[in-house]
Formats: C-alpha cells, sequence, structure tokens
C-alpha cells in the first residue's frame, strides 16, 4: 500500500515551487533541502523525476539530461550565482545553489577551477573579494601530492592522502578528472611507477626481509604485507608475486593449505547438514560457502559437480537440477536452434578421469611433445584410443574411461589419429602414433600384438 496518494504527492510538489522556486519547476536538490517528502518517493511512483513534474504541470527541466547541458550553460550559471553572491562561488555554494552538479561541471568542463576560469575568475591578484574559498591552484595539489609520496616512499592512494596531506581528498577530487589524473601529472607518472617508484629491488628485499623477521614467515601473506611499507602491488611488478620475492631472500614459499581430501569434505558437507538444514532437506552450496571451512570449488574438483558430492554424502541430489535444462544436450534443449549436434556423453567417471589422465601426461601432447597449455593457454584433448561407439557408456563408462584407454592429445594429432589403434593401452598407442605420422621415437619400444584387459 502506497504511503503517499497523488494528490498529495501533487500538493507538496506545487509547494516546494511556489514557496522555493519562484514557481519554477523544482530540481532533485530542492526536494531534498525543502521537501517534507523524499524525492525518491517521487521517482518510485512515476518512474522519474521528470514525470513527476509533467503529472503535476510543471515544465520538464531539460537539465537533469547531462548530454543536453552544454558548456555554456554552466559557465553562465556560474556567473549567475556569482552576480547573487558578488563573489566568485566555491564549489560548496554552487553545489547548493546552481543549477548543475558538481559531477555534471567536471564532465563537461574537467574540473571546478576550469569551469571558474571560462567564468572569468582565472586572474585572481590575491586581494579581490571575489576570491574563492579555496584558491590553491593544481600545481600546488601536485606539489603536495609528491610531498607526501616522497614522505611514504610510493605513489599515494586515496587513503594516504587522507592521512598525511594537508589538503582534503575531497579537494583533490573537485579539481582533477581521475585519480590516474593526479598521478600522471606529478612525478609518479604511471609509466615511472610500473618501475617502481624509483625503489630498487635491493630496496624492496631488505625491506621485506626486515617485515619477515619481525613477524615470522609462517604468517599470512596479508599480515606480512600489513606490515611492509611497500605495496603489493610495488612488489608483484618486481618480481611477479609475493611468494617470487619470498625466494629471493632465501625463504621457502608461502603455500595454500593441503587438499583436504574426500573423507573431509564430506565431513562438512555432513557437518553443514546438522547444524543448518532441515530435516528432508540437502544441503546447498550457498550455505556450504557461508558456512564451511573448505571452498565449494575444492568439492566440485573432488567429485567433479556439487551433487556427485551430497550423493557421496548420503543425501537425494536436487533434481532440480540433475534433470532441468542442464541436462538436456541438443535438440533436447529449449535453446536449441538447429545445427550439428556435437555433444557426446562419457558417462559420470569421465570428467574426473579426463584431469588425471592430463596430469599424468603433464598437459602434453604425447605423440607430438606439444605443451597446449603453455603454447596456446588450451588444456590438451583426452583421446579414447578404443572408441565411444564400441561401449554402452551407462554400463560400461569407468573401463571406457580407464586411464590405459586415454592419452593426451593436441588437435593436430587427434584429428588424424581418430579410430586408429584401437584396443592398445596408452604405451603401445604412443608408439605405433608416432610411427604412423613419421615422429621420432626417443627410443625403440617393443610394441605388444595383443589387447589390454581391464
Amino acid at each position: 500500500m502506497n504511503k503517499y496518494s497523488e494528490e498529495e504527492l501533487f500538493e507538496e510538489l506545487q509547494r516546494v515551487s511556489e514557496e522555493h522556486c519562484d514557481g519554477d519547476s523544482p530540481t532533485v536538490e530542492d526536494m531534498k533541502r525543502n521537501g517534507n517528502i523524499s524525492y525518491g518517493t517521487f521517482i518510485n511512483r512515476f518512474g522519474s523525476w521528470n514525470k513527476a513534474l509533467k503529472f503535476c504541470n510543471l515544465k520538464v527541466n531539460d537539465y537533469g539530461r547531462g548530454n543536453k547541458i552544454e558548456k555554456e550553460d554552466i559557465i553562465n550559471d556560474i556567473k549567475k550565482l556569482s552576480k547573487e553572491l558578488n563573489k566568485c562561488p566555491t564549489s560548496i555554494e554552487y553545489k547548493n545553489n546552481g543549477n548543475f552538479s558538481i559531477v555534471t561541471v567536471r564532465k563537461k568542463l574537467g574540473s571546478w577551477w576550469e569551469a571558474l576560469s571560462k567564468a572569468g575568475f582565472s586572474e585572481y591578484d590575491g586581494k579581490d573579494s571575489s576570491q574563492p574559498q579555496n584558491s590553491r591552484t593544481n600545481n600546488e595539489y601536485i606539489s603536495e601530492f609528491e610531498r607526501v609520496g616522497e614522505k611514504i616512499n610510493k605513489v599515494p592512494t586515496q587513503k594516504d592522502i587522507k592521512l598525511h596531506s594537508k589538503y582534503s581528498l575531497s579537494s583533490y577530487k573537485y579539481n582533477f578528472k581521475s585519480w590516474k589524473e593526479i598521478i600522471e601529472k606529478s612525478k609518479f607518472s604511471l609509466k615511472n611507477s610500473r618501475n617502481g617508484i624509483e625503489i630498487s629491488n635491493e630496496e624492496a628485499l631488505d625491506e621485506l626481509k626486515k617485515t619477515v623477521s619481525k613477524i615470522g614467515i609462517n604468517n599470512s601473506t596479508r599480515d606480512i604485507m600489513s606490515e611492509c611499507k611497500f605495496s603489493r602491488t610495488l612488489y608483484a611488478r618486481k618480481f611477479g608475486t609475493i611468494n617470487k620475492a619470498l625466494l629471493e631472500i632465501g625463504y621457502e614459499p608461502l603455500v595454500r593449505r593441503d587438499n583436504p581430501g574426500k573423507e573431509q569434505l564430506i565431513k562438512d558437507i555432513k557437518g553443514i547438514y546438522r547444524c543448518y538444514c532441515d530435516k528432508d532437506e540437502t544441503p546447498g552450496q550457498k550455505i556450504y560457502h557461508k558456512k564451511a571451512k573448505y571452498s565449494r570449488n575444492w568439492v566440485r574438483n573432488e567429485f567433479g559437480s556439487w551433487n556427485n558430492a551430497v550423493e557421496k554424502a548420503g543425501f537425494e541430489a536436487n533434481e532440480k537440477i540433475k534433470s532441468g535444462w542442464s541436462a538436456l544436450k541438443g535438440e533436447d534443449h529449449p535453446l536449441w536452434k538447429g545445427g550439428v549436434n556435437r555433444v557426446k556423453y562419457y558417462g559420470a567417471s569421465w570428467c574426473e578421469r579426463r584431469e588425471n589422465v592430463r596430469k599424468r601426461d603433464g598437459n602434453n601432447c604425447r605423440v607430438c611433445g606439444v605443451n597446449s597449455k603453455e603454447k596456446y593457454n588450451l588444456k590438451p584433448d583426452v583421446h579414447h584410443i578404443t572408441p565411444v561407439r564400441y561401449w554402452n557408456v551407462e554400463e560400461e563408462h569407468q573401463q571406457m574411461n580407464h586411464s590405459r584407454n586415454l592419452i593426451s592429445l593436441c588437435k593436430a594429432c587427434h584429428k588424424p589419429l581418430e579410430g586408429k589403434f584401437k584396443g592398445r593401452n596408452h604405451k603401445e598407442f604412443e608408439k605405433l602414433a608416432k610411427d604412423y605420422l613419421n615422429i621420432e621415437c626417443g627410443e625403440s619400444q617393443e610394441v605388444k600384438e595383443s589387447l589390454f584387459d581391464y
């Protein structure tokens, strides 16, 4: 139920117009300062501020749309306000009394001081009563920015400016389009900052060594960097990662905790069920992500999917996911738009076995030796030596996806070897494939002429 009727909204808008805007259309700022009803109520009820004005038979303010505002309109508005105040307006005074927002001024004219300059206030001798309350030039801000940078020995962040600068952070933002512009105009230009702001590798490593000696290597990188006077970004630019920097000073790198394993993850899922789920409810990924010790990514990596994991833990899988759109392939999918159905199902064991084979082969093509991961940032194909068409996938996927029937191949080798040397294990297939493609083997191998058993 709406708190205010349309008649009440109409009367309130008319009141603000007559009492505070001389009968003109109120702006959002006018309603913020003088209205008894939030401007958000009007926008929610009518869709936009201009639609609210139309409803009340008031003239639509085209200035509400930034693309219709001309630079000359802003300059004239600043001049008009300066005559009313009998001095050059400050940014705060303009924010409270001008027709445009400070953000609009900066977008159209670059900065507040550039807007003042174009309005005729650029030449001030220091005695004129029209001096703005904050008459500092951009060069003064840049000098102060550089002083702070020298003090803390790095490119200042906005937090550093708040802590160490004698000028406020908002005054920097009013005078420059972005933080990037401030850095580019200072001696800490982006070009130089990528090289570590004149901090040598030796200085950076000495500081890291002092920090580690002080708090210990067993702390997290976050704790180490919170005590270090140089930023994580500086070490990343110079050494690649914090761990590589630690290696440089003789410490073993900090490693992620060990994989918890399937048993521990199943215990975690059961623990989440006992603490946070109803009697007949299957633990979900969201509650696991919020409450569990380990990441849900561990679970998916270990079991292939969340449904596989909860089934292993003794719960029923989510049927909406299991039998929903994600389970439909090709022409059966509601978004199917024609084409060739290339989707193949290799059984429940496929995803886990495929990754195990890639690890076994080091992401290398076993025939030509190319590492697709390093060369093209692509994982190699995993090829079924005895093809899928020879198997009953539902009943025999464990044998079909056995590591002896799988081998890693790059795409260039995969295509000509499709369907070749059926029944061989992966070692026999490798030798025969190299001979077939005239690729030299490292050493001669005897090839057995018998099929392998599972």
